[in-house]
């Protein structure tokens, strides 16, 4: 068998969808919806952000705090961080596909100065 007919072989089976050709897989993509301003005086900040996967689906989101570890938020695309000291703070997200692909990380900095009346 020549080159030509199992190029024809091929393509009449995509064509008659026994064979599918998937494309390469793309990370998902995340976006800020809402976070703190800059600087904040109340002790709680909450965070919202979006996440797609345009070849799959996003099974995870995980958020690390001031450069610590990476944890697990699950699919919950909001978080509320409590507690946190006075001054600079950092809170980070990534979205995480079906294929163990991730996002871009997305990134949040604002100053706690907590007002004292």
């Amino acid at each position: 068998m020549d080159s030509k007919t199992i190029i024809l072989i091929f393509l009449t089976l995509v064509v008659s969808g026994l064979i599918t050709i998937y494309a390469i897989d793309k990370p998902p993509s995340i976006e800020k919806i809402t976070g703190p301003a800059e600087t904040v005086e109340n002790i709680i900040a909450s965070f919202v952000w979006d996440g797609q996967d345009p070849d799959g689906r996003v099974i995870r989101y995980e958020y690390r705090k001031d450069g610590k570890g990476w944890e697990s938020n699950g699919k919950k695309n909001t978080y509320i961080w409590t507690g946190y000291t006075e001054g600079e703070h950092t809170f980070e997200v990534r979205a995480r596909d079906n294929n163990g692909k991730a996002s871009e990380i997305i990134k949040w900095s604002f100053t706690y100065k907590p007002s004292y009346d």
